[in-house]
């Protein structure tokens, strides 16, 4: 309530008011948003032509709808949030308190007065891991790379479920994106794409990078003053823990697997790359595997309350 009562606020959804200029400009106006190295925008194109109706809302109704379809999108996704670690199971009081606690967390309160996309990535994302088909299943993943850091979580936790297939499908709205993406401007995708990538390198490589609230590489350039020593540090860290997690997800049990494998994504993906605060959502599957492993343990409930 709090977060659509501060999205409704004249300065504030202003999320979601930059991307829907950004598509307006891209779609009724043919306006390139990647000029080069100083960018107007940072998202993919293949998420500016997906998320592209927006242009079409009129301005009076863009923050208020935002607002409604974010708060289903919270709800939506504690209770898929239960169904990746509880399907076929009973959903008893153990397993929806957590939902209560999820939608009382500062992260999604500052996303939804934000108007941020992250619940709508995270929506697809678990759906993806709920879903059984293998064309939805790879379309919610594509969907779910709007906001890639938040997406790849999901991409690696299906590449690790060996389900490859959807992986593959998932490639279809990126690459249809950004094909559409780039006829509208008159260019190739591989220009559009080049484009992007410079934009990326901007962001993420220059020495000025773009600091977030959760990943390790701003620690650890406070830590260590030479920057191309520091990176060494991060990189190696960050290839060292994936290589920790693909042989970890190939001892694991079946019912380890489904407890823990996506909450592990979530959590190689919030300490390698960039992710601002409302992105600590990604937690929630991790939230929601100690709950019901709780449940299943029959352990006391000071396990859950003492999980940050």
């Amino acid at each position: 309530v709090a977060g659509v009562l501060i999205a409704l606020r004249p300065t504030q959804s202003f999320d979601v008011g930059t991307v829907a200029a950004w598509c307006r400009d891209w779609l009724i106006n043919a306006t390139n948003p990647y000029p080069g190295v100083d960018f107007r925008t940072n998202y993919p194109p293949y998420a500016l032509a997906l998320l592209s109706p927006l242009a079409l809302l009129p301005q009076g109704l863009l923050h208020g709808l935002w607002a409604a379809v974010s708060v289903v999108l919270a709800v939506l996704a504690g209770w898929l949030g239960l169904r990746t670690t509880a399907s076929g199971r009973r959903l008893d009081y153990d397993l929806r308190l957590p939902v209560g606690l999820f939608l009382a967390w500062e992260s999604v309160r500052v996303g939804l007065g934000l108007g941020q996309f992250t619940l709508l990535s995270l929506v697809c994302g678990l759906g993806a891991g709920v879903y059984r088909g293998r064309i939805g299943r790879g379309i919610l993943l594509g969907i779910a790379m709007i906001k890639p850091q938040v997406g790849a979580a999901f991409v690696l936790w299906a590449i690790l479920e060996s389900a490859i297939a959807p992986v593959l499908i998932a490639a279809v709205p990126v690459v249809v994106g950004t094909i559409v993406f780039a006829a509208r401007l008159g260019l190739s995708p591989l220009s559009i794409a080049a484009q992007y990538g410079a934009v990326l390198r901007h962001e993420l490589g220059s020495p000025g990078f773009r600091r977030g609230a959760l990943e390790l590489r701003p620690l650890i350039h406070d830590l260590v003053a030479q920057p191309v020593l520091a990176d060494a540090i991060h990189l190696g860290i960050v290839i060292g823990s994936l290589m920790l997690l693909v042989v970890v997800a190939r001892r694991m049990s079946r019912a380890c697997r489904r407890f823990f494998l996506l909450p592990l994504t979530c959590l190689w993906t919030l300490m390698s790359v960039y992710h601002p605060s409302y992105d600590l959502v990604l937690m929630w599957p991790a939230a929601i595997a100690i709950a019901a492993w709780q449940a299943d343990s029959n352990l006391a409930a000071d396990v859950l309350v003492a999980t940050p």
